[in-house]
């Protein structure tokens, strides 16, 4: 089991995580999702509304903050799921396959978010099905097979090598 200090010393370390399955609580608003995450990490809870409502605006949801997480598209709520990562200030961030089962718009729109969050300041490590999206604009990649690094160089240099591209991205470049 996890224990909710781990959770809190984590994310006052400077991490944030998305998982997959985004973690959100349904019957909460956007607003409150994301205040509730800035309670869980044990952060200073001093406006927690007002900063709450800016990392909504920040990454395009200041509209929806008042909507349940039920009532959001797959798409909305991955975003939902970054405001609530990033209103811990991390300095790095976890994402294990933020393009799952979103359609080709929204899963570009979520690699713009990924983009914007890391010209930003913020390190992010991605696990991620979309091979050649995430290695176009990936600084570094490293290509793991049967549990090991295989190959490891930058993303376009990757995106170009031939061995990667039969192995892993379907056929030839």
């Amino acid at each position: 089991t996890k224990s909710p200090n781990k959770v809190v010393n984590v994310r006052r370390n400077g991490v944030g995580w998305i998982f997959q399955d985004f973690h959100l609580v349904e019957h909460l608003t956007a607003i409150d999702n994301v205040a509730m995450a800035l309670e869980i990490a044990g952060m200073e809870q001093n406006d927690a509304e007002e900063k709450a409502n800016s990392a909504l605006t920040k990454v395009g949801l200041g509209d929806r903050i008042n909507f349940g997480a039920e009532q959001l598209s797959g798409g909305q709520r991955q975003t939902l799921a970054f405001a609530k990562a990033l209103i811990s200030k991390p300095s790095l961030m976890i994402l294990d396959e933020p393009s799952a089962g979103l359609s080709p718009i929204m899963a570009d729109s979520t690699f713009e978010t990924i983009e914007s969050i890391n010209k930003s300041g913020v390190t992010i490590l991605i696990v991620e099905q979309n091979a050649k999206k995430i290695l176009s604009i990936a600084d570094r990649g490293y290509v793991l097979a049967t549990g090991e690094n295989k190959i490891d160089d930058t993303g376009l240099n990757l995106l170009t090598n031939p061995d990667v591209g039969m192995l892993y991205l379907g056929g030839s470049n």
